[in-house]
C-alpha cells in the first residue's frame, strides 16, 4: 500500500514535468516541463549547428555547416534538429504513455537516470555528397583490369588492375546521424578502407578470344524506325570492358563511352514533351503553345540491348525510347471553367545577380500556361525539375565544407515564395512548405511568408481543391515576380493574420574558411551575415457553406554568421 501510495504520489507530481535525471541527447531536462525543456534543447540545437558537424579523416578536417549556400538566398540545409519535436517525442514516452508504461520510465529516470535521442533531419543524400566532394582528391580507387584496344591494328592487350583506398563515407554520415541524435559535436571519424579491384587481369585475358570475335563482326546497327544509323569498330572499341556479374564474368558496354555514338543519333530520336500552354484572351482560354507528345532515348536499355546482340550474334540493335505524353491540349481548353482571377502573389528581386534572374526567367517560362486540375497535388519541384544545365538553369558557387563548388538552383526559392503567396491569396491547401533556415532580405517585410524548395527535398506543394481547373499565369514586371490564378471562384474569403516576429538574435561572429582555392592571405566572402528570428502567421479560409479551415505556420530562423574564404598561408621550408 505503501510503494502504491508513492507511486501515485510520484506520478502526479510528474504529471506535467520531465522526471529526474532524464536527459534529450546531451541535454538534461529533468524536473522542467516541457516549455522550458524546448527552449533548453534549442539552445543545444543552436549552439551544435553554429559550430557544424567536424569530420577527421586521416589526411584532413573538414567542418560542415547545417547549410549549404551562397549570396543571400541560394542554399539549402543538410542536417538540423526540431526542438519541440524532440521534446514532444520524449514526452510521449515519459509523461504521456500508458499509466503502467508511464511509471516505470519515471522511475528509471529518477532511480538510474534515462536519455532519450532526438530524431534528427538530414539530406544525407548531398551530406555523403558534400563529404565526397572534400575528401576525393585524397582517395585512391581501385582500378579494374580491362581490354585496350590499338585504334589502327585493333591488337588486345590487358591493362592490369591496381589496387587502392577510399574513405567510407557512408559510415560517417551513419555516425552523424547518431551524433546529432544525441546532441553531440564530438568529431566524426571518416574511416579509411582498402578498394579492391572487381576484374582482375587473368579475368580479362579469358575473356579475348570473345571480345576479338565480336570486333571482328563490326559494323553493328541502331535503327529507329525507318532510320538507320552505323556503330564501327572504332566507335564500339573503347566501349567495351569485362564487368563482373551474379553469374561470373562478361563482356559489356559502358554507356558512358558509348556517348559518342548516342549524341550523334539523339536529335532524330529525342523530341520534348510539351504540355499545351493557355492564356486568357476575352474570357476564353486560347493555347499559345501546342501540346506535344514526347520521345526520350533510354541510353542504358540501349547499350544493355546492344550487348546482348554482341554476345548473341547479330547485327542491328532497335533503339529503346520512352514515350512521354502532355496531360492537356487546346481540345480541351474551354471545357476546364476558367473564368476570373482567383488569386495572385508578388515579391521583388532587386538587387539579384545575373545568374539569379537568368534562372527566375527560366523557372518563369517553365510555370507559365501551366493548368493544374481539381483535386490534383502540385509539386513545384517536379514542374521545375530537373534542375540542371540540361534544363536551362546556370550555376553559382556554393561553401562545401573546405570547398566552393558550382550548383544549380539560385533563384528558385523566390519562385516559392511567389507560389506561397499565391495560394495564401487564393485559399488553397499547402500540403508542404518550408522556411528558410536564415532571414532573406528578398522576402521581407512580411517576415515568415517565405518557402524555400531544394530538389529533391524541400518541396512546396499544394492542392487544387477547386471545383474547377486553375490555370497558372506567371510573368517578371521590372524587378517583380507576378504569379495570378484564373479559374472559377466557389464564394471562399481567406484571411492572414500580419507576422508576429519575436525572439530575435544577432547574428553569431564571422566563420574563416582556410583554403587553397585562393592565393595565400586573400579573402572571399560568399555568405552575409543574418539575424534569428521566430515568426508565426494565422491562414484561414471560410468557405461558402461557412466552414472555416485554419491553420497557423510557423518559421524558426537561424541566426547566421558570415561565412569568408580565406586562402592558406604557404608553408615555410627547412631553411626558413
Amino acid at each position: 500500500m505503501v510503494v502504491g501510495a508513492v507511486a501515485a504520489s510520484f506520478t502526479v507530481a510528474y504529471a506535467q514535468r520531465f522526471p529526474p535525471n532524464l536527459r534529450i541527447g546531451s541535454v538534461a531536462v529533468g524536473g522542467a516541463r516541457a516549455e522550458g525543456a524546448v527552449e533548453s534543447v534549442r539552445a543545444r540545437v543552436d549552439q551544435l549547428l553554429e559550430q557544424g558537424l567536424t569530420f577527421v579523416s586521416d589526411q584532413q578536417e573538414v567542418v560542415v555547416a547545417p547549410t549549404i549556400g551562397a549570396s543571400d538566398e541560394f542554399y539549402y540545409d543538410l542536417y538540423g534538429i526540431d526542438p519541440a519535436e524532440a521534446v514532444e517525442q520524449a514526452a510521449a514516452r515519459v509523461m504521456h504513455a500508458s499509466q503502467p508504461v508511464r511509471l516505470v520510465r519515471q522511475l528509471q529516470s529518477a532511480l538510474f537516470g534515462l536519455t532519450l535521442q532526438a530524431v534528427p533531419s538530414m539530406n544525407a543524400g548531398k551530406l555523403y555528397d558534400t563529404l565526397v566532394a572534400n575528401l576525393s582528391d585524397d582517395e585512391q580507387p581501385a582500378v579494374d583490369a580491362r581490354p585496350e584496344i590499338d585504334r589502327e591494328s585493333y591488337a588486345i592487350t590487358v591493362r592490369t588492375e591496381l589496387a587502392g583506398y577510399r574513405y567510407d563515407v557512408g559510415a560517417a554520415v551513419r555516425t552523424a546521424i547518431q551524433r546529432l541524435a544525441n546532441l553531440d559535436t564530438t568529431p566524426i571519424p571518416v574511416p579509411r578502407v582498402d578498394d579492391v579491384p572487381r576484374v582482375t587481369a587473368a579475368q580479362v585475358n579469358a575473356m579475348v578470344p570473345q571480345l576479338a570475335t565480336v570486333l571482328d563482326r563490326a559494323p553493328f546497327a541502331l535503327r529507329s524506325g525507318d532510320s538507320t544509323f552505323p556503330v564501327s569498330k572504332a566507335a564500339l572499341a573503347p566501349a567495351l570492358f569485362v564487368d563482373r556479374t551474379e553469374r561470373g564474368f562478361a563482356l559489356a558496354l559502358h554507356p558512358d563511352d558509348l556517348a559518342p555514338i548516342f549524341d550523334s543519333i539523339v536529335e532524330a530520336i529525342d523530341v520534348p514533351v510539351q504540355e499545351g500552354r493557355f492564356r486568357l484572351e476575352e474570357g476564353r482560354v486560347a493555347e499559345f503553345q501546342q501540346s506535344q507528345t514526347g520521345t526520350t532515348l533510354d541510353r542504358q536499355k540501349t547499350a544493355d540491348a546492344l550487348t546482348a546482340v554482341l554476345l548473341d550474334g547479330g547485327t542491328t540493335v532497335e533503339v529503346v525510347a520512352t514515350e512521354v505524353r502532355p496531360k492537356f491540349d487546346s481540345a480541351t481548353a474551354n471545357t476546364l471553367g476558367i473564368t476570373e482571377r482567383v488569386g495572385v502573389g508578388r515579391t521583388n528581386f532587386s538587387g539579384s545577380p545575373p545568374n539569379r534572374r537568368y534562372n527566375i526567367g527560366v523557372a518563369v517560362d517553365k510555370l507559365n500556361g501551366l493548368l493544374i486540375e481539381p483535386g490534383q497535388e502540385f509539386s513545384l519541384i517536379t514542374a521545375l525539375g530537373p534542375v540542371n544545365g540540361a534544363n536551362g538553369y546556370k550555376q553559382e558557387l556554393v561553401i562545401k565544407g573546405n570547398r566552393t563548388i558550382p550548383e544549380y538552383g539560385g533563384g528558385l526559392c523566390q519562385i516559392g515564395t511567389t507560389l506561397f503567396r499565391l495560394i495564401l491569396d487564393a485559399g488553397l491547401p499547402v500540403l508542404e512548405r518550408q522556411n528558410h533556415s536564415y532571414r532573406v532580405s528578398y522576402y521581407e517585410p512580411p517576415v515568415g511568408m517565405d518557402a524555400t524548395i531544394y530538389e529533391p527535398k524541400p518541396d512546396f506543394r499544394f492542392r487544387n481543391d477547386y471545383g474547377t481547373t486553375l490555370l497558372l499565369q506567371a510573368r517578371v514586371e521590372g524587378d517583380d515576380l507576378v504569379f495570378e490564378f484564373y479559374g472559377t471562384s466557389d464564394g471562399r474569403t481567406v484571411h492572414s493574420s500580419t507576422p508576429r516576429v519575436f525572439n530575435v538574435t544577432a547574428p553569431p561572429k564571422k566563420r574563416v574558411i582556410k583554403t587553397d582555392e585562393l592565393e595565400p592571405g586573400v579573402e572571399k566572402c560568399l555568405e552575409r551575415a543574418h539575424p534569428g528570428a521566430d515568426a508565426e502567421f494565422t491562414y484561414a479560409v471560410t468557405y461558402a457553406d461557412g466552414t472555416v479551415a485554419e491553420e497557423v505556420f510557423q518559421s524558426h530562423y537561424r541566426a547566421w554568421g558570415e561565412v569568408c574564404l580565406v586562402g592558406k598561408k604557404a608553408k615555410k621550408s627547412e631553411d626558413e
